[in-house]
């Protein structure tokens, strides 16, 4: 079973994070309000071992590179 949660402001992503037990985030790179490195970046001050995927098809290869050095656990890939 999977339940789903969808946030669009930073301060939901949060409070959805101190909340609950995930075992996932999924994110778009191009998000409205806040980056999808900001999203990261709360992540990995949460759950630094909580895998955070980035599903897009705006990022470009550098940023996508820049994303994956913030840790392990984070993929990038181009939504066709």
């Amino acid at each position: 079973m999977c339940n789903l949660l969808v946030r669009n402001e930073l301060r939901l992503v949060r409070e959805s994070l101190a909340e609950g037990s995930w075992d996932a985030v999924l994110s778009d790179f191009s998000l409205p309000g806040f980056s999808a490195a900001e999203a990261l970046a709360l992540c990995r001050d949460t759950d630094p071992d909580l895998p955070f995927i980035v599903v897009s098809g705006t990022i470009g290869e550098q940023q996508a590179v820049e994303m994956m050095r913030v840790g392990p656990g984070i993929t990038c890939s181009r939504a066709t």
